[in-house]
């Protein structure tokens, strides 16, 4: 059976939908603008305003989405080389950046300690799930590059279905 990476909709994923809709919308009033033959200059100062912005904004758009799409791509690179260590859970602790429904959402601390006793910290995605204090103390597989441990996906998914 061939693992699957979530794919949850987050934020870069959603501003990269609205900024390109948003820029493809203002490229196409501003070249409505500046295109159709009247006299009244503020139509095309504003369509000259319009147009530049639109393709700001796409541009942007699409930079997040690409961000977004290399970083699922290598984690799904990691996970088929199938090279992994287990990491123990220490710690859940909110993640204080991000506040959805009023409530920050959890990130999973996962240590591994390599044969020379230094210590690798990982953080897994955010859980937005009624992950508890359970977690704390089970192993988790973290997929790597063994030699640099960089870059790295956590994967939390199985310890979330079984709790």
């Amino acid at each position: 059976m061939e693992r699957k990476i979530p794919t949850d909709w987050n934020a870069k994923r959603i501003l990269s939908i609205v900024f390109s809709v948003l820029g493809g919308i203002y490229i196409i009033l501003g070249a409505v603008m500046l295109l159709v033959p009247r006299d009244n200059s503020e139509v095309k100062t504003v369509g000259a305003v319009f147009l530049p912005l639109g393709f700001v904004l796409t541009v942007l758009g699409l930079v997040i989405f690409l961000i977004a799409f290399r970083q699922q791509k290598r984690q799904k690179k990691l996970i088929e080389e199938g090279r992994y260590i287990w990491g123990v859970v220490a710690q859940l602790q909110p993640n204080l950046a991000i506040k959805v429904n009023r409530q920050h959402p959890l990130i999973a601390v996962v240590q591994f300690r390599d044969n020379n006793r230094i210590v690798h910290t990982f953080r897994s995605r955010n859980l937005y799930r009624c992950a508890d204090q359970s977690l704390v103390g089970k192993q988790v597989k973290v997929y790597t590059q063994a030699p640099k441990y960089t870059p790295y996906y956590v994967d939390i998914e199985p310890l979330l279905k079984t709790n």
